[in-house]
């Protein structure tokens, strides 16, 4: 647990909503894909969106199959860490599951197009503090404390995606592909403690990007034990609502899947450090 006044406390609860209107999502009731996910949470998407995503993964596994990442946030609290899972599912999608503690503790299951675009997800959020403010009594004005605990769950569904998917996830130098992608969000942001409330917020947001292949280096300059070579891949555009968005993947060649290295929404970003890797062959 931390402790913060009040006015930082109202700007952690915003932080939490902002984030979680971009990464959290409730399953609605219509057709879906049968696939698991990394930890068989349940991840549903929708099928017409899995049926365009399908038609341009490869059948063939890759030869390197790249099974966990840990590593650490740089621009983020100092005890900050991540981790991430990844299992190619039957239909050819990837399964990955993102693991982040420190201030915030948040657990992510998505259902992606080889790591660069997540089609369907659920996630949960979680985050400890003291509420102070000061009370009158009399004359005087006395503080006055309360632990508070902030919780968000919810869940993600694209529902419409468009543009030059196939080029998208087979990068080459120095080439520049388009996607469009439009999604749901549902999410419930629970606060308890004295005065604890409960809000259900549901978005539409439709995300634009561009991404350039830039150059490639040896995958080994970000870890020594990742294998092949990389590809940097960097995604700019943004949401429907004004906000911006910048992204920059890691492309294994040898095991066919993004990582994510850095990203940044509305100029406030983080990069993260490789520190551990396992392979599942």
């Amino acid at each position: 647990m931390f402790t913060i006044q009040r006015t930082h406390s109202d700007n952690a609860v915003r932080s939490m909503v902002a984030a979680i209107s971009f990464a959290c999502f409730v399953s609605a009731n219509i057709p879906l894909v049968n696939a698991q996910t990394s930890s068989g949470s349940g991840v549903e998407l929708l099928k017409s969106v899995g049926d365009i995503a399908m038609k341009v993964v490869s059948a063939d596994e890759a030869p390197a199959q790249l099974k966990v990442l840990r590593g650490s946030i740089d621009g983020g609290p100092s005890d900050a860490r991540w981790e991430r899972h990844f299992q190619r599912l039957e239909n050819g999608l990837w399964g990955l599951t993102v693991v982040s503690s420190g201030r915030v503790t948040s657990i992510r299951r998505w259902i992606t197009l080889e790591g660069i675009v997540s089609l369907a997800g659920v996630g949960e959020i979680a985050t400890q503090y003291d509420n102070t403010m000061l009370l009158p009594i009399g004359r005087s004005f006395v503080p006055f404390t309360t632990a508070k605990e902030v919780r968000a769950g919810g869940s993600q569904n694209t529902t419409a995606l468009s543009g030059n998917l196939e080029g998208l996830i087979r990068p080459t130098l120095g080439a520049k592909t388009s996607y469009e992608q439009t999604y749901d969000s549902v999410s419930l942001i629970t606060t308890t403690g004295l005065f604890g409330s409960s809000k259900t917020i549901s978005k539409t947001y439709i995300l634009r990007q561009t991404c350039t292949t830039e150059n490639e280096e040896p995958a080994s300059s970000l870890h020594p034990k990742l294998r092949g070579s990389y590809l940097l891949v960097s995604c700019d555009g943004g949401l429907d609502n004004g906000s911006t968005r910048s992204e920059r993947f890691a492309y294994l060649r040898d095991s066919k899947l993004f990582v994510l290295l850095q990203t940044s929404t509305n100029g406030n970003g983080e990069k993260y450090k490789i520190s551990e890797v396992e392979y599942a062959n």
